[in-house]
């Protein structure tokens, strides 16, 4: 569904018709510039989606308006095709949703066996009714996901102060489809976390989590040394840098949400395509925070990748584990590069674009299409577009989940 509506530019007056598809969330952010002025305008669409309406509002440098402008297509949960963009008639989602599910990956709409066995699975993901089903969900889209997200959150913090019972009472409201199990914090953390990887960005998860497989049969021993380490100096600020990424990127989901689908479904934004929202000055810090976290989290697959190495989990080929957690994070992932089950993890990292959001050396440029950045802010100029940018931060993110359930794995062993 597609609400239409008029707004003006309080900067110069310039009248827009939006044309904006409605989502999944009750509350969508979006966020461009004015075709006149460039000034940027900020509006926002509430959804009631029990009764599927929806009503756009203004939220920065516009009001509403009875007089048609230059179009202005947005989608909350696809980029648009560049020439299409202010063109009437045009529906962003259709032709790439149907390029998604096509995608050569098979998805996992429906937990099997060996899922079940890795993480405890809460979920059964039948597509209702026909079998025909929402085509977003039917792509890993999670309806109402910043709702659940919020609920998460809160017994995440309430969990972190001992405040069980108040946590428990949070978590009797999260309710999504086919959940099943008791709403204990682990399990429900867990069942989240886990939908974000679906449908087809989970083998990642299965991949890593084999390893503690090998290990337990080939080191049990060390596999259990390393366990207590990690219990002992690892595990607390671990779970924090998780909760502080989780928590950056929900909330500026609304940006994301337009890149999200192709990383959950193992794909990439089309070319030609843009975000229809692009406010940079909310997700500019993301990538280079979430590549910190990120990085400094991988010592738990280096301290495996030792042990499946025949060594202890804190000796590596040429320092001990006291040194590597010393050593650049661009590096961290070194000791496992070779190892083809672990080290896809790594694809999501690049230091250069870490490097230039920490040196605050990061421009929104053409209008929102693209950024100009320098690593460090002294390197060589590069570009990216904001849609890319989009990609590579939804990314990490799913790279991160899938790491956080590793780490959920691994104290099962214990």
């Amino acid at each position: 569904m597609v609400i239409r509506d008029y707004i003006k530019c309080m900067t110069c007056d310039t009248a827009h018709t939006v044309r904006v598809s409605v989502g999944h969330n009750t509350i969508q952010r979006h966020d461009f510039s004015c075709v006149e002025c460039h000034e940027p305008i900020g509006i926002a669409m509430n959804v009631d989606l029990d009764k599927v309406e929806a009503e756009i509002v203004c939220y920065e440098n516009c009001e509403k308006s009875n007089i048609e402008g230059t179009v202005i297509n947005i989608d909350p949960h696809f980029m648009v095709d560049e020439d299409l963009v202010n063109e009437e008639l045009t529906f962003p989602w259709m032709n790439q949703a149907q390029s998604l599910m096509a995608g050569e990956i098979p998805p996992i709409l429906l937990q099997d066996d060996r899922a079940a066995r890795n993480i405890e699975a809460l979920t059964d993901f039948k597509i209702p009714g026909n079998g025909i089903g929402d085509i977003y969900e039917q792509l890993g889209g999670l309806t109402r996901v910043t709702e659940y997200w919020d609920i998460v959150k809160k017994a995440w913090s309430l969990t972190n102060k001992n405040k069980t019972n108040l946590a428990e009472k949070v978590l009797k409201k999260y309710d999504p489809p086919q959940f099943i199990g008791k709403k204990r914090f682990n399990l429900v953390v867990v069942d989240f976390v886990y939908r974000l990887t679906l449908p087809r960005a989970y083998p990642l998860t299965d991949q890593i989590i084999s390893e503690i497989n090998k290990a337990k049969s080939n080191y049990p021993e060390e596999l259990s040394n390393f366990i207590r380490y990690y219990i002992d100096n690892l595990k607390d600020d671990h779970m924090k840098r998780y909760l502080d990424c989780f928590s950056e990127f929900f909330d500026s989901y609304s940006e994301y949400d337009q890149a999200i689908l192709y990383c959950k479904n193992a794909s990439s934004v089309p070319d030609g395509h843009i975000a229809s929202s692009y406010a940079f000055n909310k997700t500019k810090m993301f990538y280079g925070n979430a590549y910190e976290s990120f990085t400094t989290n991988l010592s738990v697959i280096a301290c495996l990748n030792n042990i499946l190495s025949g060594r202890k989990f804190d000796e590596f080929s040429s320092m001990d584990l006291e040194k590597y957690l010393t050593i650049n994070k661009a590096n961290r992932g070194n000791p496992f590069k070779e190892n083809l089950s672990l080290a896809p993890l790594l694809e999501c990292a690049d230091s250069s674009l870490r490097n230039a959001s920490h040196h605050n050396s990061m421009e929104l440029i053409e209008q929102g299409k693209s950024i100009r950045y320098q690593s460090g802010g002294t390197g060589a100029i590069k570009y990216i577009s904001y849609a890319n940018y989009l990609e590579k931060c939804s990314q990490i993110l799913l790279s991160t989940a899938s790491l956080f359930l590793f780490e959920k794995e691994l104290l099962k062993c214990q």
